[in-house]
């Protein structure tokens, strides 16, 4: 059975795969792959780090997230994105990014909530630029936005290239 399994494994084919092929206990095949990774008859490909300067979009519309995701896809950064509140908050103590674009109205709470959680209660985030992207243009909204802890605060819409503009202000640094 270990022959079958060291044959069937060619670099490819997930584990679940080897199991259909090979019609075998899950077990046994686990066990197989795990002694011939100990003794080296295989070698596991080492997954290189991402290095790449990663970015949080919150926004609770599919459609902006989208957009500005294909926005910034030419410019070489992780992306990464959330639909609310608790998600954005999830994914930013979690990945840790590099610029964190935050809608102000999201379905679960506020984006001006968001940033103040953010600034007051991880230490690590304290210091990560956060960007409030807002179709409310007044001067209060952008007040509360930047007194929330944002570093900056955009009007939708926005032109693409505006955006990568902002987002290598930031990032480039």
């Amino acid at each position: 059975d270990e022959w079958k399994v060291f044959l069937a494994i060619d670099g490819k084919a997930d584990v679940r795969t080897i199991i259909m092929k090979l019609k075998m206990d899950e077990v046994q095949v686990l066990k197989s792959i795990a002694f011939f990774i100990e003794e080296k008859w295989v070698e596991v490909p080492k997954i290189e780090q991402d290095t790449r300067k990663k970015i949080l979009i919150v926004d609770d519309s599919a459609v902006i997230r989208k957009s500005i995701e294909m926005a910034l896809s030419e410019t070489g950064y992780g992306l990464i994105s959330a639909a609310t509140g608790e998600a954005a908050i999830k994914l930013a103590t979690e990945q840790k990014p590099d610029l964190i674009l935050l809608d102000v109205m999201l379905p679960d709470t506020t984006g001006l909530k968001v940033c103040k959680t953010l600034r007051s209660d991880y230490e690590a985030l304290k210091t990560t630029p956060i960007v409030m992207l807002s179709a409310k243009d007044a001067e209060i909204d952008k007040n509360l936005g930047l007194h929330a802890g944002a570093n900056d605060y955009v009007t939708k819409p926005f032109k693409d290239g505006q955006l990568v503009e902002l987002v290598d202000k930031f990032l480039k640094n």
